[in-house]
Formats: structure tokens, C-alpha cells, sequence
């Protein structure tokens, strides 16, 4: 939002794993077309890893 001294953490969470986990820092491709095809498979590599940790959660605080 615009007027917020801190912007959401999500964001920044999510580059931040793109850049180090994901290893996008240091490009491996030539091209637009191929580094724009490289961040969408990170985008989803951490898309898929987010909602796994968020399913683990949800299971584990189920009551018996």
C-alpha cells in the first residue's frame, strides 16, 4: 500500500528466495526470453514450496 512506511514482508520474502535459494542473483542465460523463463520457474519452485509449508502447518495443528 502506498503511505506505509514498511512494505509487506511477502514480497520482499519472495525475491529474497529467488535471489539466494533459487540461485536467480547470478543469471545463467543469455536473453530475455530465457531469463524471463528462468524466473518463472523459480516463481513457481517457490510457489510450490510455500504452500507445502503451509499445508505441513495446517496438518500439524490439527486436534487428534
Amino acid at each position: 500500500m502506498r503511505g506505509q512506511p514498511n512494505p509487506p514482508d511477502g514480497i520482499e520474502e519472495c525475491f529474497d528466495w529467488i535471489k539466494t535459494i533459487a540461485g536467480l542473483r547470478n543469471s545463467r542465460f543469455v536473453g530475455r526470453e530465457k531469463l524471463y523463463f528462468q524466473f518463472v520457474l523459480c516463481a513457481a519452485a517457490y510457489n510450490l514450496a510455500r504452500f507445502s509449508r503451509g499445508r505441513r502447518q495446517r496438518v500439524e495443528n490439527v486436534p487428534p
